[in-house]
């Protein structure tokens, strides 16, 4: 419900939206089985993705890290077998170890209170940060937007524009 419920704020219409029903270990920990990177595979085949964005899988979330390494490995063979690429676009989060910068895509404190509903959207994760940080989901991320818009105004000195904050991203081609 909170998935659909941020979609739905997105502006994602709802037969946009899949859901892999990815078995679990628990609530969080993915289980890497034959069955689960079927699902994957299949389901990008199905949509055949030029830019997909996910989480890096240098990451101290697991559920990160197997998903990416698993998204690698179907985007290798899926590129290869229809012959046009596809483009990887990681994105930061707080829980990203490594990260290069490729891209950094800046917005504003407007847009950045839009990103505040759509994180809030996700009421338990927001709860769950609460709880174990003392910091909102939402404010999390934009923690690390914030420090992104950093990175970038220190890498990119003469952008007189100001926004506040930065998705970054890192970004890889299969091809």
């Amino acid at each position: 419900m909170e998935q659909n419920r941020s979609a739905e704020l997105f502006g994602l219409p709802p037969d946009r939206t899949t859901f892999l029903d990815i078995k679990k270990k628990g609530k969080t920990a993915l289980i890497d089985t034959k069955e689960n990177r079927l699902k994957i595979m299949r389901h990008m085949e199905l949509v055949a993705p030029d830019i997909v964005i996910l989480p890096t899988g240098n990451d101290t979330n697991q559920t990160h890290v197997w998903v990416c390494r698993v998204f690698r490995e179907c985007a290798k063979s899926l590129a290869f077998n229809r012959k046009r690429p596809i483009v990887a676009m990681y994105n930061q989060a707080p829980k990203t170890t490594t990260i290069r910068k490729d891209l950094f895509v800046l917005f504003d404190e407007e847009l950045a209170n839009w990103k505040r509903a759509l994180l809030k959207a996700h009421d338990s994760q927001q709860q769950r940060n609460l709880s174990r940080n003392g910091t909102g989901f939402d404010e999390r991320i934009l923690q690390v937007n914030a420090i992104a818009y950093k990175h970038y105004r220190r890498s990119f000195p003469s952008d007189l524009t100001s926004h506040g904050y930065a998705e970054a991203f890192e970004i890889e081609l299969f091809d």
